[in-house]
């Protein structure tokens, strides 16, 4: 009986450490999940970022592509900036107008 008893308490023992061993992992688990979805919000934050920066370039391209238009959006005669260019590439022969 008296085996029995200390059987009986070494299980219930062994039981416990379990359980705390399983809190723990529990617990450990719930920080991984709030780490992962901080990770996934700020995934979400960059995303938008780049994005936003797509667009940008996107509408840099656009006026890249076509620089006629931008030149009279700007308001100012087609000749007058071809000779501000022609002027500015002899000073930088790198540009290209």
């Amino acid at each position: 009986m008296k085996i029995e008893i200390s059987q009986q308490s070494t299980v219930s023992s062994q039981q416990s450490t379990v359980n705390s061993q399983q809190s723990a992992v529990n617990s450990q688990q719930s920080t991984v999940s709030s780490q992962q979805s901080t990770v996934n919000s700020q995934q979400s934050a960059v995303n938008s970022q780049q994005s936003t920066v797509n667009s940008q370039q996107s509408a840099v391209n656009s006026q890249l592509s076509s620089p006629g238009s931008e030149k009279f959006s700007l308001g100012l005669p087609s000749a007058l900036l071809q000779t501000e260019c022609n002027y500015s590439t002899e000073l930088d022969p790198s540009l290209v107008c």
